[in-house]
């Protein structure tokens, strides 16, 4: 990345890291109060069972994140 980029890089690094704090206090409230509705609702097991497919579909949307990828160009930025 050209020197005169880099600046660019790192407010966009500090817009994502803002706005996904904001988006954590939001939604995670929510997230947490919906297991005792739908435990109300479906039962105990069906809302753990979503709480942990809420998990899984996580981790598999950030095993899609390439992170050697970044990894290898934050060093190569780092030692240019």
């Amino acid at each position: 990345m050209p020197p005169e980029l880099v600046h660019l890089k790192n407010t966009f690094w500090s817009l994502a890291v803002a706005l996904s704090t904001a988006l954590a206090i939001v939604l995670a409230p929510l997230i947490d109060m919906s297991f005792g509705p739908v435990s109300d609702l479906l039962g105990r097991h069906t809302a753990l069972l979503f709480i942990m497919l809420y998990f899984i579909l996580g981790a598999l949307m950030l095993m899609a994140v390439p992170i050697n990828k970044a990894l290898r160009s934050t060093v190569s930025d780092v030692s240019a």
